[in-house]
């Protein structure tokens, strides 16, 4: 049972390994993330663990059947072993946490995977929302449940209702600096034209149509005053 955990930790590294050395080079090239290869990174240090605890636990099984209570020690540590067997089939079904589309699947039927490493995303279809950016001029006018109707680039056409669930505090201004000093920094240059700030507010659709969602679609969002009915 130590020499299987051994063999199968050594296929992980290997895998793991050959999975960074396919990474590195990429991210130069911008093929692939920063974050990717961390989790690279990541996978084959713990598989490097993996590795290391089942050689140490193949070291004390050897050493338990030099014992005189070998047979007892050895009857814990396989199950022990047939425990944590049973935990990691256990693991091999993930349900999902909610309904929702498989976006971005690359694996190809019998292809091993680490555990930890990402294979494809789920997209939830119970919650969608959309970002807008409205004027700060705009934001007397809209408050928190305010009604909406989207139009989206899909299909604008179909009006799709929504609600006002969050509107931004703050954004990041391109005209501060950040020195590290007490005093206010002022540019020497002034625009004299003056254009408005845009601040994120998120809307929750209410009757999302199937066809007509997707994740990054460009879509007009209108509120809609004296309207409770969303």
């Amino acid at each position: 049972m130590a020499q299987e955990q051994i063999k199968r930790a050594q296929v992980n590294l290997s895998l793991a390994t050959q999975s960074l050395n396919r990474l590195e080079p990429l991210l130069a090239k911008g093929f692939v993330t920063a974050q990717q290869v961390d989790d690279a990174r990541t996978l084959k240090h713990d598989a490097e663990v993996t590795l290391k605890q089942a050689q140490k636990q193949n070291v004390a099984s050897e050493a338990l059947i030099n014992n005189t209570d070998s047979e007892e020690a050895l009857v814990k540590s396989l199950k022990t072993s047939l425990a944590m067997a049973e935990w990691e089939l256990s693991n091999t079904e993930v349900r999902a946490p909610s309904n929702g589309y498989i976006a971005g699947v690359v694996l190809s039927p019998g292809e091993f995977i680490l555990s930890g490493q990402s294979v494809f995303t789920l997209i939830d279809s119970d919650t969608w929302f959309a970002s807008a950016y409205f004027k700060e001029t705009d934001l007397n006018n809209i408050k928190i449940g305010s009604c909406v109707v989207i139009y989206s680039m899909i299909d604008n056409q179909h009006p799709i209702k929504g609600k006002v669930e969050g509107i931004s505090r703050g954004v990041m201004s391109t005209d501060l600096i950040n020195i590290p000093r007490d005093l206010p920094y002022v540019p020497k240059s002034l625009n004299w034209v003056r254009v408005e700030q845009r601040f994120p507010v998120k809307v929750i659709i209410t009757e999302p149509p199937e066809a007509l969602m997707r994740i990054g679609a460009t879509a007009t969002v209108n509120i809609v005053p004296n309207d409770d009915d969303c």
